[in-house]
């Protein structure tokens, strides 16, 4: 009589601990999903800069990632419709670079692309720099040698009239070479708390965030002949869609700063879209 008694409590104990095992089977499951869930939900959130405005624009992120316009204006489907250059580059590019982030300006060139992203200062109301400050410090890395950082930041070159990408790379002895566009940027500070000046440069963070002080040579390969200049990194930037920023003054106004003028194309303040740059790193 026990034998059986003991059989049936044995069998309705399996019973049990399956029942057991199946219920933390779902609670696992719907965590899983739940994960995947909120995973998906948080990349949904992810919002992208615009990558055209009308020329010469500039917005503002607030703290909660919502912008206003300074100055300029967002496109209307009228100024969209026919434009080559959006069509094959798109409105959108979601790539890291271009997520937007709380607290920064955003700066478009002369054909309403996207130019540069500043970040606010800590503590300050209207400084915006172009080194992120969770950098504070000079040097947070660079290519490894042998490596490249592939093509990044699809842009039209004006020169040309085709689409191009950029790339650095670092494939010899400490040498850093890269070829795409090479833009200007308004400031006071470098990435060190430095005063900026004529002929400083910004470098693309963490891929060729080489020492202060660095000379880098930039040539203009479109005009015959090329035209170089040395410049001199003492600041970096997000540089999502350019090898190197020159810096050209406090603001537009401030002309007398404006180095990029020596390998533009016409002389004139304009990006040069047939960049080439080339930096050794110190020892």
């Amino acid at each position: 009589m026990k034998n059986k008694e003991s059989e049936e409590k044995f069998v309705k104990t399996k019973r049990f601990l399956a029942f057991i095992l199946t219920i933390a089977v779902i609670i696992v499951m719907t965590n899983f999903n739940l994960i995947a869930e909120a995973s998906v939900s948080k990349t949904l959130k992810d919002i992208y800069i615009p990558l055209w405005m009308q020329p010469d624009t500039v917005i503002i992120y607030d703290e909660n990632v919502n912008y206003t316009i300074i100055k300029g204006g967002e496109l209307s489907e009228d100024e969209i419709a026919g434009r080559e250059d959006i069509a094959v580059i798109g409105l959108i590019n979601t790539e890291p670079g271009f997520i937007a982030e709380p607290n920064t300006k955003i700066e478009y060139d002369k054909y309403g692309f996207h130019q540069n992203t500043y970040y606010l200062w800590p503590g300050a109301k209207n400084d915006y720099r172009l080194s992120p400050p969770s950098l504070k410090r000079n040097g947070t890395g660079y290519l490894a040698m042998n490596t490249t950082t592939g093509n990044y930041g699809l842009y039209m070159n004006h020169d040309t009239k085709q689409n191009q990408y950029n790339n650095l790379s670092r494939l010899s002895n400490n040498t850093i070479t890269g070829t795409g566009k090479i833009t200007y940027y308004y400031g006071v500070t470098g990435d060190q708390s430095n005063a900026l000046k004529k002929y400083d440069c910004a470098t693309r963070k963490y891929d060729c965030d080489v020492p202060g002080g660095t000379a880098v040579t930039a040539t203009n390969k479109y005009t015959s002949p090329n035209k170089s200049q040395t410049y001199y990194k003492w600041d970096c930037g997000g540089l999502s869609s350019a090898i190197l920023d020159i810096w050209c003054g406090t603001s537009s106004g401030n002309t007398s700063n404006q180095a990029i003028r020596d390998i533009s194309t016409n002389g004139d303040l304009e990006n040069v879209y047939s960049g080439h740059i080339t930096l050794t790193i110190k020892p």
